[in-house]
Order: structure tokens, then sequence, then C-alpha cells
């Protein structure tokens, strides 16, 4: 249908990716540089991400044994423990320093902790609900830490494909223009092929980007819900321990938002139980670790 020259044969024998990457700087190698460099940015991306949600696992199933073997719930503040990878750490920190700084006035520790800790009055019902505030500051705070990251996958699942299409459409024109009137396909294959070629890179950066959010964003609303969980079940633990005896009526006003537990930690102050923390090794389906 459409004979070509068999003289014709330098064009044809260029690829469309050689033939892209024979354009000038704008747009062959332009476009093809930035998509390079949009994968490369997430292929580190996901490959971070995989790496810290383990050790975020790891840290959150580490602070759980810690937090099960203490006496009482301020004795891993009083200690200093610190671990940034455990996303219930950082909750339990910030509602921890608030409940100090309601009963002792400050969040300092020193070795006069634990007796002014014991002398101190019980919370009452207003600084309660600044201890669940600031529970729920610090879930706040982990989630971001969590979601760190996404927008940048997002971001290139969005628009890598319409770089690609700009390569694309631009190499097309000029192929297009500078073709005789009379050109054959043979003379514009090179050029069309060249401007797929620009839009197959581009959709390779897309789909792993794509898939990487889908699954990022799918792992962190579970540890979203488990950590909402683990939130509300601190705050229990800590208005029982802590709060005064006569604000058991004002319990449904000061957690409205709060579930029911389905288990009732801490039953004995002088035993701890899991207070609804699931161990953070239970989702093993999310993360493997890796190599």
């Amino acid at each position: 249908m459409f004979p070509i020259p068999c003289d014709f044969h330098l064009p044809l024998a260029a690829s469309g990716f050689e033939f892209a990457l024979q354009q000038p700087l704008f747009p062959g190698k332009l476009i093809l540089w930035l998509l390079f460099m949009l994968s490369l940015l997430t292929w580190s991306i996901i490959v971070s991400k995989a790496i810290t949600l383990w050790r975020m696992r790891r840290s959150d199933a580490e602070f759980t044994r810690h937090f099960r073997e203490s006496r009482q719930p301020l004795e891993l503040f009083e200690r200093d423990y610190e671990d940034d990878l455990s996303m219930r750490w950082v909750v339990y920190q910030h509602g921890a320093k608030e409940a100090a700084y309601q009963m002792l006035g400050s969040p300092v520790r020193d070795e006069t902790f634990s007796a002014r800790l014991k002398g101190s009055d019980r919370l009452r019902r207003g600084q309660l609900e600044s201890v669940r505030e600031a529970f729920g500051r610090g879930k706040e705070a982990a989630l971001a830490k969590m979601r760190d990251g996404l927008p940048i996958l997002s971001a290139t699942a969005s628009g890598a494909p319409f770089v690609g299409l700009l390569g694309m459409g631009w190499i097309l024109m000029k192929t297009f223009n500078g073709a005789p009137q009379n050109a054959q396909l043979g003379a514009l294959s090179p050029g069309i092929s060249g401007a797929l070629a620009v839009l197959v890179v581009a959709l390779l950066v897309t789909t792993p980007a794509l898939f990487g959010h889908i699954v990022v964003a799918a792992i962190g609303r579970e540890r979203m819900r488990l950590l909402e969980e683990f939130r509300a079940d601190m705050f229990r633990l800590f208005e029982r321990r802590y709060g005064r005896r006569d604000a058991d009526a004002a319990e449904e006003s000061a957690v409205t938002v709060e579930k029911p537990a389905t288990e009732r930690p801490f039953e004995d102050e002088g035993e701890f139980d899991d207070p609804g923390l699931e161990t953070a090794v239970e989702d093993e389906e999310e993360w493997d670790t890796p190599d």
C-alpha cells in the first residue's frame, strides 16, 4: 500500500528511541532526561518507603514490648525512651508529655520525677481533655510521617503522561513539518516511532509511580486505623490511671469520639496487659523484610 524505496535504509535502521535521542536539546533530550529523573525519584521513594514502613512496624513492636514491661504508663516517658521510627511512640510521647505537664506543671524529667508524680493530684476533666488533644496531635504527627513521599508519587503518576504527550506531539509536528508533501510512510516512520518512544518512556515512569502510590496508600490506611485504635486505648489508660475518681461521670463527654474498647486494658493498675496495642508484626502481609 505504501511502497518504500529500497535505498531508504538509514531512517529505517534507526529505532524510535534512537530517533528521539537524536533530536535537539528540546524537546527530545530534555523531555527524556526529565522522565529519567522522575523515574529515579519514583523508584527511590518506593524502595525507601518500603524499608521505612518495615522499620516502623518493627519499631512499633519494640515499643509495645517495652511498654508492656513498664510498671506505670509514664515510666517510658520518665526513662526518656525514644524511637522516632515508632508511630506508637510518637503518639505516646505527645500524650505523656502533656499528662506530665498537667500533673507536675513541667514535663522536665529528673531524679525527683517519680516522687513528684506520686505526690501529684489526679487530672481534672479539663486537664484530661488537654491530654486527649495531645494524643490526637501525636496521631496527626505520626500520620504525616507515614504520608511522606506520597505527594511526589501522585504528582509523578499524574504528570509523567502529559510530559510524554508533550514530547510526542512536538516530535510529530517536527516530523510532519519537515517532510515533503509527497513523502511516503517510510520517510515518516522514524519520526512517528520516535514520538511513540517518548510516550512509552512516560508510561514506564507512570506505571510504578501509580501502583506504588496505590499500595503505599492502602498500607497507610490500615496503619491509620490501628493507630487510631492505639490512640483511643492509650487515652483511656491515662484517664483511668491518672484521672480523678469523681471524673468517671464525665467519661462520655471527654471521650465522645472514642470507640468502645473490645478489651479493658489495665483492669488492675499493677498489671500491664496490652492496651489495644496490636503488635505491629500482625500485618505481615503489608511488607516483607527488604533484602
